[in-house]
């Protein structure tokens, strides 16, 4: 893409295309040495949602499932979500927002949901996000 360019949609969606990882997540570039992370997956489930793309070119929902397993991966045992999954990085607020609003996006059906067990969790980290008598949110606990 060139930089002030004519915008053409199918040239952003090949190159967001190109950026999906074979474990169903989307890298943010394409250095080989580049990895994952749950708000990648949201930016390009945003821009080809925005241009009305599905996320393969041959309709194949597969594609979808495997990133929607790989973000369900992302959720940590306190329930919040971190940015990459199996527990490797902390629960945060940002990355639990990717990874819904990502979930979301994937989900063409309007069918999926959380296992109760998961979706309990959430909403006690969630809530536990309010800053007491401080009022305000925090991103993460600790903070």
């Amino acid at each position: 893409l060139e930089v002030g360019g004519p915008c053409r949609a199918e040239e952003i969606i090949s190159y967001v295309r190109s950026l999906r990882l074979p474990d169903g997540s989307f890298r943010g570039r394409t250095a080989v040495a580049s990895e994952g992370d749950c708000r990648f997956v949201y930016a390009a489930l945003c821009t080809l949602s925005l241009l009305i793309a599905p996320a393969d070119p041959d309709g194949d929902s597969q594609v979808l499932d495997e990133t929607v397993a790989w973000l369900l991966r992302c959720q940590n045992l306190d329930g919040g979500f971190g940015c990459r999954p199996d527990g490797e990085c902390e629960s945060h607020a940002g990355h639990t927002f990717c990874s819904l609003a990502s979930l979301r996006l994937a989900d063409e059906s309007g069918k999926l949901s959380l296992p109760p067990r998961n979706r309990s969790r959430l909403v006690r980290w969630l809530c536990d996000r309010q800053c007491g008598t401080a009022g305000g949110l925090n991103g993460r606990a600790g903070e």
